[in-house]
């Protein structure tokens, strides 16, 4: 069973990928969040035991970090 976190839910793409994992068997959302945390720190939002435990999607922008 993968739990997966994701960032960016409320767009286009993410509504797309919350309907299409939601259906996988061998997934398990655990998280959702979208713009509503622009401005909270990154830490916040995805704290090292949810990184530790869980697959992270990134489909927003908020978060991006440079080099990547």
């Amino acid at each position: 069973m993968y739990k997966v976190a994701i960032l960016g839910s409320t767009g286009y793409v993410g509504e797309e990928l919350v309907r299409l994992l939601y259906q996988h068997p061998d997934v398990k959302i655990t998280h959702l969040s979208s713009h509503s945390y622009q401005s909270e720190p990154y830490s916040k939002v995805v704290t090292p035991e949810l990184l530790a435990t869980t697959k992270v999607i990134d489909l927003g922008a908020d978060f991006r970090t440079k080099g990547l």
